[in-house]
């Protein structure tokens, strides 16, 4: 059956907003009316695309004049029930019993489960970055995870994504022990989720290599590993373009940050049996493991800089925050996986990219042709990204 694909990027927000009411902040509600049509650059020939703003319309499913499968970017309780409002029959979509189950695996604490199982689950060697990830519900327990990691962490909200809710603290202040710095910086927001408890993911901070990710597409019968990707994102987390490449170019870049590629090979299939494991019977559609190659002298003792204590948005020891670029890191010297930074439950830039890469090229251009607004989206060599571009 053919699908009706929606781009609806507020989908981490509603997350955690956890409200079918949920109604995104203007400037999201812009980026999903300028790119809407975003999924022509990855739809099947039958498949069609509808906007956000067209579900509005009461009914207007009858109107499209057959049967398609919804297939939004991502799935919560908001886009369920303007499908609902707009027509799509109640069987053609997961039940609020599934989505509840779904939220569960986007959390940041499934992802901190998960990687605590990774590294339970056999001897891995010494390709991998020790574990730290731990999401922590109070204070007491964040206290607890600052002692034990130590300086530089990370912290993340329960729901975000692109660096929203991101924050990175290099040395404690001087006149605490620094978990006081921590909780005021998250205030009560939509980006805390339930908004019970603390509720914060903190890890150690790694000066990464390169970040790349495992994409697996899940059905009712097995999870498929669909390839790597590989992507450029600042320190901060906040996305900027995937390469459009065949698979054979993206693990050549991977392996050329010094990683033991054998042990990446372990890690896919690991990941295949694990969410497996995990998933069969409860969810369905696209899943992704963010990962990152890490310097083994970040982990020896990174030298990081002492102007400052956290991390801001923008800022890095007083130099603009940028990514560590594959060409410009230490090629072919031992470098580490870090085998779980993020895990993703929903449409991916990673996956639109592979199946960008199998499109005819001018077809794709033919298709960027319809975005000519404050929200890009642009193919720039081999670079794909969506963007925001001041007039």
């Amino acid at each position: 059956m053919p699908r009706l694909h929606i781009f609806n990027p507020s989908h981490e927000m509603s997350l955690a907003a956890d409200s079918e009411s949920y109604t995104p902040p203007k400037r999201i509600e812009q980026m999903e009316r300028e790119l809407a049509a975003v999924p022509y650059l990855w739809k099947e020939e039958e498949d069609i695309v509808v906007g956000v703003e067209a579900l509005n319309e009461k009914g207007g499913y009858a109107r499209l004049g057959r049967e398609y499968i919804p297939c939004p970017w991502g799935w919560n309780k908001a886009i369920r029930r303007r499908l609902l409002h707009f027509g799509v029959p109640e069987p053609l979509m997961p039940t609020e019993t599934q989505l509840a189950q779904w939220r569960r695996f986007a959390s940041r604490e499934f992802a901190a489960d998960y990687s605590r199982q990774l590294y339970a689950a056999q001897e891995w060697g010494n390709g991998l970055v020790p574990n730290h990830m731990t999401f922590c519900h109070d204070a007491t327990q964040l206290q607890e995870a600052i002692r034990r990691i130590g300086y530089p962490f990370i912290t993340k909200t329960e729901y975000s994504s692109s660096g929203r809710g991101v924050k990175i603290y290099v040395r404690p202040p001087e006149k605490s022990n620094g978990i006081g710095e921590v909780i005021n910086s998250y205030k009560p927001s939509p980006l805390w989720g339930t908004g019970r408890g603390l509720n914060i993911l903190i890890d150690r901070f790694y000066l990464k290599l390169l970040d790349f990710a495992l994409e697996y597409e899940v059905t009712c019968e097995r999870v498929e590993y669909l390839g790597v990707s590989v992507f450029e994102a600042s320190t901060e987390g906040k996305y900027g373009f995937n390469y459009v490449k065949p698979q054979s170019q993206l693990l050549q870049m991977i392996a050329d940050t010094g990683i033991d590629m054998q042990l990446l090979t372990r890690l896919i299939d690991y990941n295949t049996q694990s969410l497996s494991q995990h998933l069969l019977g409860r969810y369905v559609g696209i899943a992704g493991i963010d990962m990152m190659a890490v310097g083994e002298s970040a982990i020896r003792g990174q030298r990081i800089p002492d102007s400052s204590y956290k991390i801001s948005d923008s800022s890095y020891g007083g130099q603009p925050s940028s990514i560590i670029n594959h060409q410009s890191s230490i090629i072919n010297h031992p470098a580490l996986i870090h085998p779980c930074v993020e895990l993703n439950f929903r449409m991916n830039m990673g996956v639109a990219a592979m199946k960008i890469y199998g499109r005819d090229r001018a077809e794709v251009e033919q298709e960027l042709k319809r975005f000519d607004k404050s929200f890009r989206a642009t193919l720039d060599g081999d670079r794909f990204s969506l963007r925001y571009q001041k007039a």
